[in-house]
């Protein structure tokens, strides 16, 4: 299952949920300070 993680989530359950097979990308990780509009047009980009 893909999870998008937007910077506001801990990094613990992103990892929790790598562990576990899902697909977590997580904005903090490569495009933090994104407004609520590009995270829901990253999101869209991301769905399979």
């Amino acid at each position: 299952m893909l999870w998008l993680a937007d910077e506001c989530i801990a990094a613990s359950p992103v990892r929790e949920l790598r562990a576990a097979g899902h697909d977590v990308p997580y904005i903090a990780e490569y495009a933090a300070s994104l407004s609520d509009m590009e995270v829901r047009a990253l999101a869209a980009r991301h769905r399979h």
